[in-house]
């Protein structure tokens, strides 16, 4: 029950919704149009065939009407046409298609002898109102109204015995309920396949941007933002692979721990985010600036400046981080070394591992390749 009234409630019911429903239909509306102006225009003017058969002494008169109507009737199968991107001047066009030879039938349903066969006549433009042109559910059943009113005004003018009138009403007006319900119905049906489609989308973007956080969350540091030690070696490898010229560091905060144990964690962790933001600023250029974990970070970078950009760094560290962790001594020791052509990733950590030892044996500062 809960997750129903989620989803009702996740339905585009606002004006604007219904609008962009709307125009998603123009394209249908379009097509379903020209195939009912293609009917109306075959079909309108080959009726003649019957009046001549069933009503020969109002036939002259009858295919006159119909030819009379069969202008603006044309006029309206190209405003269908070249409406396609504008919903009002369409919804007009399809209603003049529909109208058109509704009025000339309707004109002749009070005068012939063979009331049945006008009556199926009129009633298949009550059902392509209906249930074959897509149309707004309120245009639909604008023109269903007019179909019926235009059938009983011109009956009312002209009537026929009251047995035949009752024939008209019935028939007619039962065929109109039918089709509007059709109408109805096929509406909501593809008013719900609408919303069930936005639907849809938003879960489908939702989904990816869950996608694109667990992937930056695997590929990044949740403190620092700076990349995480899987990125750090997924890069390495891929460099030391193709051997392209490549220098590595691990970088270790000096007497992290002392900063824990006398400020707190809290601050610890905003001298880790202060660090971090001063290698991304140095590196956000070139290079690959990584936290491995605790204290310690990485660079990669292909380029021979590493340990003066370090050297940088460093003495912007030392120099004090930022105004709230005024008074925090900091420092950064790093090792740094360079690859060498058929060095494996691990050897090569390996020795800047082994520079930076060196480097906090010394107390601290910038040591490449294991030389002081």
């Amino acid at each position: 029950m809960h997750e129903q009234s989620n989803r009702n409630a996740a339905l585009p019911d606002a004006p604007g919704d219904r609008d962009a429903f709307e125009r998603s239909l123009l394209p249908v509306t379009r097509l379903s149009g020209l195939v009912g102006a293609a009917l109306v225009l075959v079909l309108f003017p080959l009726w003649s065939l019957f009046d001549a058969v069933l009503e020969p002494a109002l036939a002259p008169r009858l295919f006159q009407l119909r030819w009379i109507f069969m202008l603006p009737i044309a006029i309206a199968a190209i405003c269908v046409w070249r409406g396609g991107t504008r919903p009002r001047p369409l919804y007009l066009a399809v209603f003049a298609l529909l109208t058109l030879p509704a009025l000339a039938i309707a004109w002749m349903i009070p005068r012939v002898e063979h009331l049945e066969a006008y009556l199926i006549g009129y009633s298949l433009l009550i059902s392509a109102a209906g249930a074959l042109i897509v149309l707004p559910l309120r245009w639909t059943v604008a023109v269903l109204i007019a179909l019926l009113a235009l059938v009983v005004a011109l009956s009312w003018q002209h009537p026929r015995p009251a047995q035949e009138m009752a024939i008209i009403a019935f028939f007619l007006g039962t065929v109109t309920v039918v089709n509007s319900a059709v109408a109805w119905l096929m509406w909501h049906v593809r008013l719900t396949q609408f919303r069930t489609m936005g639907e849809l989308e938003t879960r489908r973007r939702e989904t990816n941007d869950l996608l694109d956080q667990v992937v930056r969350l695997s590929n990044e540091d949740d403190l620092t933002g700076l990349a995480n030690r899987r990125r750090f070696r997924r890069e390495l490898d891929e460099v030391v692979q193709i051997d392209l010229p490549l220098q590595a560091a691990i970088i270790d905060m000096d007497h992290f721990k002392e900063i824990n144990d006398r400020h707190g964690h809290h601050v610890g962790d905003a001298v880790l985010v202060a660090v971090a933001q001063l290698l991304r600023l140095e590196f956000s250029d070139s290079g690959t600036a990584a936290r491995l974990g605790g204290d310690e970070f990485g660079v990669l970078l292909q380029g021979e400046d590493l340990a003066s950009r370090l050297v940088r760094v460093q003495q912007k560290v030392a120099a004090g981080l930022t105004a709230d962790l005024n008074g925090i001594e900091a420092g950064l020791s790093a090792g740094i070394a360079t690859h060498t052509p058929g060095e494996s990733a691990h050897d090569l950590l390996r020795r800047a591992d082994q520079a930076l030892y060196r480097s906090k044996n010394k107390g601290s500062g910038v040591c490449v390749d294991g030389i002081d």
